[in-house]
């Protein structure tokens, strides 16, 4: 497969480069068997993507490790990124449900999970390059993850740390709380990120403070391909409740931006892609599980858009007043399409 050479990244200020798409592992297990996963990592490595995430409640990180220890990604040329902060297990979901709890970051639990974590990766795998709060969790207070943070960087468990899914004015505060202390700050933030939704605020704050973003769902759960498009628009066909219209004008902006790719000898993946990786500093996440998948990934991030092109901007601003990504998620959840 030939393919266009990926660029690097640089994370914050860490020392640590990596591709400028990153291979993604939710639901990996779901996707394809163990085997296969493995295949599809080794081929993603080959065509040039070095940054692997997941997560402790993916399910995933013992088969990065295994992929390490086949010798199918060398570690030393890879970066592994994972997070920590859900519940990992049937047992600790309904354990916390019954609580009322959703999330745990505290200082004791990501203690055991990092050694857990470890664990799972294996031998190979000493530490964890970039270790990130998997969610927001007020219960927390912020003055801890520095220190925190720093404690596991001394101990060699973590080389760096970021955010996951952290509203804006949490991440001006964590930031704040890191220079008070002259404590190492984060150096990736991992948001929602897409072009129909846009750049949003923390995406804008973690840039501005010198952050990597690591752009999860480029592909708004899979919705952003052509042929996912042509058959949504197929369904929804002579319904006229406000909801559905709303969705369909939607569909309407989906198929203008279709038709931008075109024109640039583009799908729409790989137009959303280039979308995400022309953004500063900026990594895209993507399930690169096939041929196919992986073509459009990096593909996409060869090409450079204009950001400032003022068609593509007055196509993205028609969905500004539309729930469109509220609804779109919800269909894609319930298809489990999982095209990330």
């Amino acid at each position: 497969m030939a393919l266009e050479t990926l660029r690097q990244v640089e994370l914050g200020d860490s020392g640590i480069s990596a591709s400028v798409i990153g291979f993604g592992t939710y639901h990996l297990r779901e996707k394809i068997g163990a085997h296969a996963a493995i295949d599809a990592m080794a081929e993603a490595f080959d065509a040039g993507v070095t940054l692997f995430d997941t997560s402790d409640n993916y399910g995933t990180e013992e088969l990065i490790g295994l992929a390490i220890r086949e010798g199918v990604i060398p570690r030393e040329e890879v970066v592994i990124t994972t997070k920590t902060g859900l519940a990992t297990c049937a047992q600790e979901h309904l354990r916390w449900s019954a609580e009322g709890k959703r999330r745990d970051t505290s200082p004791s639990r990501i203690r055991s999970q990092v050694d857990a974590s470890l664990r799972l990766f294996g031998d190979g795998v000493e530490t964890i390059d970039v270790y990130q709060l998997h969610v927001y969790d007020s219960e927390v207070p912020v003055e801890e993850y520095p220190w925190l943070m720093n404690e596991l960087i001394y101990a060699g468990k973590i080389r760096a740390y970021g955010v996951s899914n952290y509203p804006a004015e949490a991440l001006q505060e964590l930031l704040a709380a890191c220079d008070r202390d002259a404590l190492p700050r984060p150096v990736t933030s991992q948001p929602f990120l897409n072009i129909v939704q846009g750049v949003q605020d923390t995406e804008h704050l973690a840039q501005s403070e010198g952050m990597t973003t690591l752009a999860h769902s480029p592909l708004l759960k899979g919705l952003l391909v052509d042929g996912m498009v042509d058959d949504l628009t197929q369904m929804t066909q002579g319904n006229s409740l406000p909801e559905v219209q709303g969705f369909k004008q939607g569909l309407d902006g989906l198929g203008q931006l279709q038709g931008y790719a075109k024109e640039r000898e583009l799908t729409l993946a790989q137009l959303a892609i280039a979308w995400v990786t022309s953004q500063p500093n900026t990594i895209a996440l993507s399930a690169c599980t096939s041929e196919r998948y992986l073509t459009d990934a990096i593909t996409g991030a060869s090409h450079q858009l204009d950001l400032e092109d003022e068609e593509l901007k007055v196509i993205c601003k028609s969905f500004d007043d539309l729930n469109f990504v509220d609804q779109a998620v919800q269909i894609m959840k319930q298809m489990k399409i999982y095209y990330r």
